[in-house]
C-alpha cells in the first residue's frame, strides 16, 4: 500500500515538504502522498491521537511539537534530550516520537564546519522546539565557551531550557533587550523563532541590529528567502543561511525512520536546493 505521511502546524500553507517528499517518492520508487494539516492547537490534539490509526508518519512543526512529545508511547533518545518530537512514526497500535531537527541542524552546521568551528560565543533566540533541537546540535558539533538563551520571559523559559540535553554545557538563558544589546559579540547566531515569517513578519531582536563582521547566522525561517533579520545581519559582512538546508536534512531523516530506505540527501542537496533557493 502507499505511504501515507503528512505534516502539522500552524500557517503551513507554504511549506516545501510536500515537494520533499514526492522528490524523494520519485527518488526511491516509492509509492505515497505527504498532506499538509493547518490546524489551531485546541484541534491538534484529537488530530495527533488518531495518528496511531490513521497516518503512517507525521511531521510536527510549530506550535505543536511539545504537544506531541507528551502524546509518544515511546520516544527516541534525540527526543529525550531536546524535549521535543517533530517526527512520529505509527507501529503496532503505539505512536513514536523522533527529534528530525537535531540531525538536520547538524547537518546544516556541518556545511559552515570551517566557520562554525571556531564560534565562541553562540547566541540562539527562541526556547521552543527548534531552538532546544539546535541546542542539542550545536553541543554535538561545537566546542564554545558559552551558549546564550534569548527569551521574552528568561524566567519562564527556565523550565523548558533547563532540561535539555546538552552537556557539558549549561546555557545562559538572557531576555531579548540583553540579547540585543550583545549581539555583535556572538560568533554564531541562530534565529529560532516564527518572527521574520511570511505569516508573522518582523525581527525576533527589537532594531537596529548591530551583528559581529563575519558572524555566521542562521535564520531556520525559509519562507521569505531572506527574512529581515539575515538581511540586518548581511548587512554587517555576516554569513547567512536560512533554514532550507536544515528541512532538507531533517525530511531526509524522518523519511528514513518511516521507509526504512536512505533519502538521497546529497543528491537532493545537488540538485533540489537549487530550485528550492530560487
Amino acid at each position: 500500500m502507499p505511504y501515507r505521511f503528512g505534516l502539522i502546524g500552524e500557517h503551513i500553507s507554504s511549506s516545501l515538504s510536500p515537494i520533499l517528499f514526492s522528490w524523494a517518492f520519485q527518488q526511491t520508487g516509492t509509492s505515497g502522498s505527504y498532506t499538509l494539516f493547518d490546524f489551531p492547537r485546541r484541534l491538534a490534539r484529537s488530530f495527533l491521537l488518531r495518528a496511531r490509526v490513521d497516518w503512517d508518519g507525521l511531521n510536527v512543526t510549530a506550535p505543536h511539537k511539545d504537544l506531541a512529545y507528551t502524546l509518544c508511547d515511546e520516544l527516541s533518545e534525540t527526543a529525550r534530550a531536546a524535549r521535543s518530537v517533530n517526527a512520529l512514526l505509527r507501529n503496532g497500535g503505539k505512536l513514536y516520537g523522533y527529534n528530525t531537527d537535531v540531525a538536520g541542524f547538524r547537518y546544516a552546521l556541518e556545511q559552515k564546519l570551517e566557520q562554525a568551528a571556531q564560534a565562541q560565543r553562540v547566541l540562539v533566540i527562541g526556547t521552543g522546539g527548534a531552538a532546544r533541537a539546535c541546542l542539542v546540535a550545536v553541543s554535538q558539533v561545537l566546542a564554545p565557551i558559552e551558549i546564550a538563551v534569548a527569551s521574552r520571559r528568561p524566567a519562564d523559559a527556565v523550565e523548558r531550557i533547563a532540561p535539555v540535553t546538552i552537556a557539558p554545557y549549561s546555557p545562559t538563558l538572557i531576555s531579548l533587550a540583553k540579547a540585543r544589546k550583545r549581539l555583535h559579540e556572538f560568533d554564531l547566531v541562530i534565529q529560532a523563532t516564527p518572527v521574520g515569517h511570511n505569516a508573522q513578519p518582523g525581527f525576533p531582536l527589537e532594531p537596529p541590529l548591530a551583528f559581529k563582521p563575519g558572524a555566521l547566522v542562521f535564520d531556520l525561517i525559509y519562507s521569505p528567502r531572506k527574512t529581515l533579520f539575515l538581511e540586518a545581519a548581511a548587512s554587517f559582512n555576516a554569513q547567512t543561511e536560512n533554514g532550507l538546508v536544515m528541512l532538507l536534512a531533517q525530511a531526509a531523516e524522518s523519511y528514513q525512520i518511516w521507509t526504512g530506505k536512505p533519502f538521497p540527501l546529497e543528491v537532493a542537496v545537488r540538485e533540489l536546493l537549487p530550485d528550492l533557493r530560487s
